[in-house]
């Protein structure tokens, strides 16, 4: 029997990458639904973050940040920001945070630690519907 293992990665700079190996039948449909729930849980934290880190200083906010991000879902399920053309310089990961004091938010390397200390109570979630079957 294969071994479940859980990855979440960061493939680029502005998202996150949630997968669990799978053992087949029905614990397949339980890997695919923590993939989604964390990937929800990772919109969610994402926006939190960016609604608590974000400063309007000249006019009111648009939205634009928090209705870029999106969840893909495939397997495996990614959360990601879209095109925004200035999504790297937000996260801190471009060439002129190094040149300027904004060094940025890391709204998801923040995210990503977030999803992997919460997998577990994720997971315990999915499976508990999924006890009375196995």
């Amino acid at each position: 029997m294969a071994r479940d293992s859980l990855s979440v990665d960061n493939p680029r700079a502005t998202g996150l990458r949630a997968r669990m190996s799978r053992a087949g039948g029905l614990l397949d449909h339980a890997a695919r639904e923590f993939e989604v729930a964390a990937g929800e849980y990772a919109i969610w934290r994402a926006r939190a973050y960016s609604a608590n880190d974000f400063r309007y200083e000249s006019s009111a906010p648009t939205g634009r940040w928090r209705r870029s991000v999106r969840m893909i879902k495939r397997s495996p399920v990614v959360v990601t920001q879209g095109s925004l053309p200035y999504r790297n310089w937000i996260e801190g990961t471009s060439r002129a945070n190094a040149h300027s004091r904004f060094k940025g938010y890391w709204i998801w390397r923040r995210t990503r630690a977030d999803v992997e200390r919460a997998a577990v109570r994720i997971m315990d979630r999915v499976l508990s519907r999924y006890a009375g079957r196995l």
